[in-house]
């Protein structure tokens, strides 16, 4: 039985520096500890001849940046999707994990245009998950409603 994943890998020992290959290796290993249905799955983690790589689920929907394309959704949808997400996030903060770079490009569209949040490149790892000093603070926001029109 055959599986189409995607791939990613350093393509030349050039670029595979301590740095880069220390940045990789964190992303694989960050997202194959998660295991949620809106954050894309991590298969396989290795080397070949020397260059690391991972695969990962196929999204074949693209990028949520090239679907929305710059056209705002519903305010409805807007809420429903980003409820989707910051769920996958909680996932990723109890696991001791903060993404650091979620944005629209970052979030792939698997069948049935299913939200997963990817590339955790620079995603920081918790020294202590769920200890209460190391535990990411909830974002905090406050919004005042008027129901009073002026107009």
């Amino acid at each position: 039985m055959f599986q189409v994943v995607a791939v990613a890998a350093h393509c030349s020992r050039r670029l595979a520096i301590l740095a880069a290959l220390a940045r990789f290796r964190a992303e694989a290993q960050a997202v194959a500890r998660l295991q949620h249905p809106n954050i894309v799955q991590v298969f396989e983690v290795g080397e070949h001849q020397g260059l690391p790589f991972f695969s990962l689920e196929f999204c074949p929907g693209g990028s949520l940046e090239k679907k929305l394309a710059g056209v705002p959704v519903s305010p409805a949808k807007a809420a429903r999707l980003v409820q989707t997400l910051a769920q996958a996030m909680q996932e990723a903060h109890d696991k001791g994990i903060i993404h650091r770079d979620l944005k629209p490009a970052n979030v792939l569209l698997a069948e049935g245009d299913v939200p997963k949040i990817t590339d955790f490149g620079l995603a920081k790892r918790l020294e202590a998950a769920g200890s209460a000093s190391s535990k990411p603070s909830p974002p905090q926001a406050r919004i005042t409603v008027s129901t009073n029109s002026t107009r």
